[in-house]
């Protein structure tokens, strides 16, 4: 099966003595309700060591050029899937709203995305680049030399 994760170039996923240091991600600056979820979620997974994965491309995006983000397309099997996990229900919880109850599901469905070891087995990931940007910076056309003089 095919996934998605996303992550800054300098983190490569594909090193096998890669380790993830949550503490130095967007989300634990940002989200103090993802700061107080997260070891939760590793106490569920009796793991700290894994990538959130997109079971659908384009699920993720990248806002600006300012964001250093590059995608990483995974293929897994059930070996490399320590959990499936309901997605909205991973954001209610880090809102401190949603059931921990209902977020670990027994397999794919609608809404899903899985977590995956890390670092992954060789050959299954490969990186796609840049991840393409959601809203692009607009040039400035008035200082664009291109475009014919008008009076």
């Amino acid at each position: 099966m095919k996934v998605w994760t996303h992550h800054p170039s300098a983190f490569r996923i594909d090193d096998p003595n890669v380790v993830i240091d949550w503490t130095l991600g967007t989300y634990w600056r940002t989200m103090p309700g993802y700061r107080e979820a997260l070891p939760i979620l590793q106490r569920l997974l009796r793991e700290d060591q894994f990538l959130w994965c997109c079971t659908k491309r384009g699920q993720f995006i990248r806002t600006t050029e300012d964001i250093d983000l590059v995608e990483w397309e995974l293929t897994v099997n059930e070996t490399d899937v320590l959990a499936y996990y309901h997605e909205p229900t991973w954001e209610e919880l880090i809102r401190s709203r949603g059931d921990w109850k209902s977020l670990l599901l027994p397999g794919p469905c609608q809404d899903a995305g899985i977590l995956a070891k890390c670092p992954p087995r060789p050959g299954i990931a490969v990186c796609l680049g840049p991840l393409p940007v959601k809203y692009p910076k607009a040039k400035n056309v008035a200082n664009d030399c291109r475009l014919p003089h008008v009076r």
